[in-house]
């Protein structure tokens, strides 16, 4: 089975212009091998780079096992002074 997902992530600020650049993270899927691919200028500057930072803050984002679930109950706890 193969497929290709496609992610947009927040790069930093142009100090000129004060935008936020996005990048376009590729995800190939082809008989459970996974593989990254990034649409920034580090991975064309740097061909040695496994794994520029928008990759690696993607990988993260789809490791939280609370993503594809509903929210949990969240309870909050309320703390007393007693000694007043």
């Amino acid at each position: 089975m193969e497929w290709n997902k496609k992610y947009k992530e927040m790069g930093s600020r142009n100090k000129k212009t004060g935008r936020l650049n996005y990048y376009v993270v590729t995800r190939t899927h082809k008989h459970g091998n996974e593989s990254f691919k990034c649409s920034c200028p580090a991975t064309t500057y740097r061909p040695y780079l496994t794994a520029c930072k928008h990759i690696k803050r993607l990988k993260e984002k789809l490791l939280l096992p609370w993503k594809n679930l509903e929210k949990p109950n969240r309870v909050r706890i309320l703390t007393y002074n007693i000694n007043k």
